[in-house]
């Protein structure tokens, strides 16, 4: 039978009385970690979104105008995200709640400085004698409340940093599958990678569930039968553990181990149901934000349709600073000047729909390399003026002179034309951008409406 490892030494009794003296003065880097973590954490769902965004309009290869179709990496990133923003709240309740308690602990410490006598039950006026037996032995001395709130404080904290360990250990697995995916599709030829990418998707899935495999056949009756064949199953599960959660393996199993070996069975179990519960819940939430905002408002008369709707989003001089704009935008929501200056986002998942309509043109070896840069300069922005469709009302624009442009406002690369006003109605007008629609030929896609007022 293979070595087991030499054990860890038990700690003497210096070490035991040093632990005791800094247990005593834990709270203090306590209250001084859950506020720095609260006010970190808090900002935490912002920067998410704002990096998920940037990946669907730089990196995103697939699902322009349509929900990414299959299992793949957009997929991957989306739950990513959902699972992210959930953990964020999560963390920042548990902190909020243990810098809530710890103040409450260290309100009890003074107030029991200036009373040291404790609660004289004696002394209560509104109280008959069975009241106060009662009272007495339901709320205890004060001091072994001040005992009790202090343990409260430290396991909450512990349980939110296993959470956040818990958290940290799916994050590696998705980004190393996210990591994984990707690479895969810069090597594999595009047609292949959408006939397997599910395939794909499944196997690094299952990947990333061989230490449960692992340790559900360690625990077998016919395992525990042949002591080698025991050793090597919890071998190989400690070691994809390793492998899986390099940085995170070791504090969660030892956290883990401590609630698991000193409160009951149900009691853990009751925990464990809480966070999943909660967890799904917020995910069930976000979800459906994510998807449909408009679910959620309970307004029965209240339209969302965009030629309906002023979106702050679609103007330059009513979007926030920084807000990304994903589609369309023109420059403001009333116009006065004899043009109307517009901007279509050029996200990285429209490479794909544009490569399958025209490819870029075949020039001589021997052209100078300015020229073939103009050159396919002009083939490539006519694509764009082909693919886009134009329309102010009912009028079809049918040279917009597309000029490429990266948005100010956010950094955002894409294409900008100025549309005379010629034609424009006094009054309420309605830009239209279209896209040819991918399952029927002939017909087209509405990729935005931008209602906008004309008052030269």
């Amino acid at each position: 039978m293979p070595e087991l490892p030499m054990p860890v030494p038990e700690p003497n009794d210096e070490s035991q009385e040093w632990l005791k003296e800094l247990a005593t003065k834990s709270w203090e880097p306590e209250l001084i970690i859950s506020a720095a973590s609260i006010y970190l954490i808090s900002s935490l769902p912002e920067w998410i979104d704002g990096v998920y965004l940037r990946y669907e309009i730089n990196w995103a290869q697939s699902g322009y105008l349509e929900a990414a179709a299959g299992v793949g990496i957009e997929l991957l990133a989306s739950l990513g995200l959902l699972f992210f923003k959930c953990a964020a709240y999560m963390l920042t309740a548990a902190f909020v709640a243990h810098f809530t308690l710890r103040a409450f602990w260290v309100a009890t410490i003074g107030l029991l400085s200036v009373f040291p006598q404790d609660i004289e039950y004696d002394r209560l006026p509104k109280l008959g004698d069975h009241a106060k037996k009662a009272m007495r032995i339901q709320l205890g001395t004060f001091q072994s409340f001040i005992v009790r709130l202090d343990r409260t404080c430290s396991t909450l904290l512990s349980i939110a940093f296993l959470i956040a360990l818990s958290i940290a250990n799916i994050s590696i697995i998705y980004l190393a599958m996210f990591i994984l995916l990707s690479f895969v599709r810069l090597v594999v030829p595009i047609g292949i990678m959408e006939e397997y990418e599910v395939v794909l998707y499944f196997v690094f899935l299952a990947l990333t569930l061989l230490p449960a495999v692992f340790m559900g056949l360690g625990n077998t009756k016919w395992a525990k039968k042949r002591p080698d064949l025991e050793t090597r199953l919890f071998r190989w599960q400690w070691a994809a553990t390793g492998i899986l959660f390099p940085f995170t393996r070791d504090p969660f199993t030892r956290l883990g181990y401590m609630f698991q070996s000193n409160i009951s069975r149900s009691a853990y179990n009751r925990y464990k149901l809480l966070i999943g519960v909660t967890l799904s819940v917020l995910l069930l939430f976000f979800k459906l934000q994510h998807d449909a905002g408009n679910r959620l408002d309970t307004r029965t008369y209240y339209g969302t349709d965009e030629p309906y709707r002023v979106y702050p989003v679609h103007y330059d001089n009513l979007r926030t600073k920084g807000e990304l704009i994903r589609t369309a935008s023109i420059h403001t929501d009333v116009l006065k000047d004899n043009y109307l200056k517009l901007f279509i986002a050029y996200p990285k998942m429209l490479d794909a729909v544009l490569r399958s309509r025209w490819s870029e043109p075949i020039l001589p070896d021997n052209m100078p390399r300015e020229q073939a840069r103009a050159k396919r300069n002009e083939a490539n922005l006519a694509g764009f003026s082909a693919y886009f469709k134009i329309y102010v009302n009912d009028s079809l624009r049918t040279d917009p002179g597309f000029l490429w442009h990266t948005h100010p406002n956010a950094n955002e690369r894409g294409v900008l034309a100025y549309l005379s006003a010629k034609g424009f109605r006094l009054g309420p007008n309605q830009l239209r951008v279209t896209a040819p629609r991918t399952d029927s030929v002939g017909k087209e896609q509405r990729v935005t409406v931008i209602p906008f007022w004309y008052m030269p």
